[in-house]
């Protein structure tokens, strides 16, 4: 009984924090339109609308991959624990790496620009 509670709240949580995210990042990316004359300001900014998507999708990825290591966490026991902590840690350092990545295109982008 303890372990369906448990389990049925993790899951209640994991989607309660979830709900928000496609309202948040709704307002945030941009709308990626076809390429219909050759300018090279429009190539630009067309590749950086794909790369703003796709940071966009790697964080979203790298934070479901933190809720999942805190489920596996709160669920599996001795084993689990120490699985969910390498699970942790490792979306913890995606993260990182992508919100450094993030600064780091957008500093390129501002010095070309």
């Amino acid at each position: 009984m303890k372990r369906l509670l448990i389990n049925t709240s993790a899951a209640i949580a994991g989607f309660m924090v979830s709900l928000p995210l496609p309202a948040h990042a709704a307002d945030d990316l941009p709308v990626i339109t076809p390429i219909t004359d050759g300018d090279a300001d429009t190539i630009i900014t067309a590749i950086q609308n794909v790369v703003t998507w796709l940071f966009a999708l790697a964080g979203a990825l790298a934070v479901a991959y933190l809720i999942w290591g805190g489920i596996q966490y709160i669920t599996g026991g001795a084993k689990g624990a120490e699985a969910a902590k390498g699970t942790i840690i490792n979306a913890i350092i995606g993260i990182v790496v992508i919100v450094l990545a993030y600064v780091i295109v957008q500093a390129v982008v501002g010095m070309l620009s």
